[in-house]
């Protein structure tokens, strides 16, 4: 009776990495009961199903934790981490060089209004070479670049550029 029980659980431990794989693809681009997304989500490029475009989590529609995004090489292009600030989602963004060092980091702004998503970055942006070598920092206010402060220590106040709108000029 031993030896079956034993040979029994043999077989399940060599079979357990084939379900761990079946039920894990059970779990990943899943809806919740408002069919809204949740869960781990999977997109690949729909010419080529084997190319990973991103991967990541939603939480009842809300997009949370860790996104990947990757080139179409398969390497890694960005990475963003959201929280959620009321209606508001605060994004750290990572982006890479195509070698896997740093391009550029900070964080970026989600704001729904008026139906529209606007997605913008804010405050302070470090950019790199691609060797690793800190260039400048950016300082962003509502996605405009108000400030540059480069690695030898040069400051540049950039130009605020306001939106064009039409004025009236009575003609007399």
């Amino acid at each position: 009776m031993k030896k079956v029980l034993a040979a029994l659980g043999l077989l399940l431990l060599l079979q357990a990495p084939v379900k761990a794989q079946f039920l894990a693809g059970l779990f990943i681009n899943r809806y919740d009961r408002h069919q809204m997304h949740h869960g781990k989500w999977k997109y690949r490029d729909l010419s080529n199903h084997r190319q990973l475009v991103c991967v990541g989590w939603f939480d009842h529609g809300k997009q949370v934790k860790e996104w990947k995004y990757y080139h179409p090489n398969g390497k890694l292009r960005f990475v963003e981490n959201y929280s959620w600030v009321g209606d508001m989602r605060v994004v750290d963004v990572i982006y890479f060089h195509e070698n896997g060092q740093v391009s550029n980091k900070g964080i970026a702004m989600v704001q729904n209004a008026e139906g529209k998503m606007h997605y913008y970055w804010e405050g302070d942006w470090n950019y790199f070479e691609e060797d690793g070598t800190f260039i400048k920092t950016v300082t962003y206010n509502n996605g405009q670049p108000i400030k540059s402060t480069y690695a030898n220590g040069r400051v540049e106040i950039e130009q605020t550029k306001l939106p064009y709108r039409e004025v009236a000029i009575p003609i007399h």
